[in-house]
């Protein structure tokens, strides 16, 4: 009997993805043209950041097709592009031949469907006559669903199968940093701005509807077994004198943490375990390399001592992409309105109520808010660690066969 093709996933909104941008390229056209790709990321980023103040932008994913042969598997790749936000093609002759670039844009198809094609694809065409040639080519012909696709030109008017220098050749800044090129930098920013809106649109109709109501529901299928859930380890400190806030406030993250990633389906499903983390043992622990997550406890100690706290847990943190950090202020009812620092060096300060029964929830919208960045943070850590993860276990599969 034949199986039936999967159906497309909705496209994840902005908070949920783990990368802004999947960039597919060829290697060797990376390579050709002076590390072209890898400097268009850098400058992309550079604007993005600066343009999205506030929100924490995802990172650009940048492979090449050099990974094809380093034991990338599909499924990763798969996960990898249904986690972006958006796809950038970058066309030039050695992506028009790549055979791993098209499954690249298969994957976005099933993942992103037709509508994906006009509002989450950029073709970047640093080639002319590699542009036309792809357009011509029977299999790549069928992946796109318009005729008038939409792509940026990034190639020289009088030398079409060149593209821009991104980099002016003589001028550096005062920093003896290259200067971008005029003709790079305007089309640059226009495409900048175009994504800085979409991702702007996307971040307002979260906040409107959280429950991500374009996510398609997981088919039906057995539950999995214990062996095949994943812990996300969140250690949270445990002082004795305020054991019972602490564990209302470990029951109260864990919720949300249900809460906040129910409507994703992952695969594995990822479960949160609050661990202890008794400060008076922290010289004696060893480095917290499996922590996905650190919560402080600030109750009663002072300003200093929770400083203090930091430095301590900081350099047992495994670096330099370390395990993200929050300060759990403990309040009662009463002095829920008392004002507090909203950052300790460098840590988000989330205000909790704790109630005589055992219950402990954040005090407003803001702390919400801040509390989701922070499992956000942790979300994408933990996928991160089951990314390296798989890669690591496709290449020590491929060294065997």
């Amino acid at each position: 009997m034949a199986t039936a093709p999967p159906l497309p996933v909705s496209p994840l909104p902005y908070p949920a993805c783990r990368y802004t941008a999947f960039f597919s390229y060829a290697h060797d056209d990376d390579a050709a043209w002076n590390d072209w790709v890898t400097s268009f990321n850098d400058e992309l980023r550079r604007g993005l950041g600066s343009r999205l103040r506030g929100v924490e932008v995802h990172d650009l994913h940048v492979s090449g097709d050099a990974f094809a042969q380093s034991g990338l598997v599909s499924q990763v790749l798969g996960d990898n592009i249904a986690a972006s936000f958006t796809m950038f093609l970058f066309v030039h002759d050695n992506y028009v031949l790549s055979d791993w670039c098209l499954r690249e844009l298969q994957a976005f198809r099933q993942t992103f469907a037709e509508p994906g094609f006009r509002e989450r694809l950029y073709i970047v065409v640093m080639s002319k006559s590699a542009w036309t040639q792809l357009q011509e080519d029977d299999r790549w012909r069928a992946l796109f669903p318009y005729p008038d696709q939409r792509w940026l030109p990034f190639y020289r008017p009088t030398q079409p199968d060149l593209p821009y220098r991104i980099y002016s050749e003589n001028g550096q800044d005062q920093n003896r940093k290259a200067l971008v090129s005029p003709a790079f930098w305007e089309p640059l920013v226009q495409l900048r701005e175009e994504l800085v809106t979409k991702i702007r649109a996307s971040l307002d109709a979260n906040r409107h509807e959280r429950s991500y109501p374009e996510l398609k529901p997981a088919p039906q299928v057995a539950a999995p077994a214990a062996a095949e859930q994943e812990d996300v380890l969140v250690f949270i400190e445990t002082p004795k004198a305020q054991e019972p806030q602490s564990q209302a406030i470990g029951r109260e993250v864990a919720r949300r943490w249900s809460d906040f990633v129910d409507p994703f389906k992952l695969s594995p499903p990822l479960l949160l375990r609050p661990t202890g983390l008794p400060m008076e043992d922290m010289q004696q622990r060893p480095r917290l390399a499996n922590a996905d997550g650190v919560i402080l406890l600030w109750a009663s100690k002072t300003p200093e001592a929770l400083v203090v706290d930091i430095q301590n847990v900081e350099p047992s943190l495994e670096g330099p992409d370390f395990a993200p950090g929050l300060i759990a202020y403990a309040v009662s009812g009463s002095a829920a309105d008392e004002p507090v620092e909203r950052k300790v060096k460098g840590w988000t300060v989330v205000r909790f109520v704790c109630s005589a029964d055992g219950q402990a929830s954040p005090v407003d919208g803001d702390d919400a808010d801040r509390l989701e960045t922070f499992l956000n943070k942790v979300l994408k850590r933990k996928r991160k660690r089951l990314e390296a993860a798989a890669t690591a276990g496709a290449a020590t599969a491929t060294a065997g066969a």
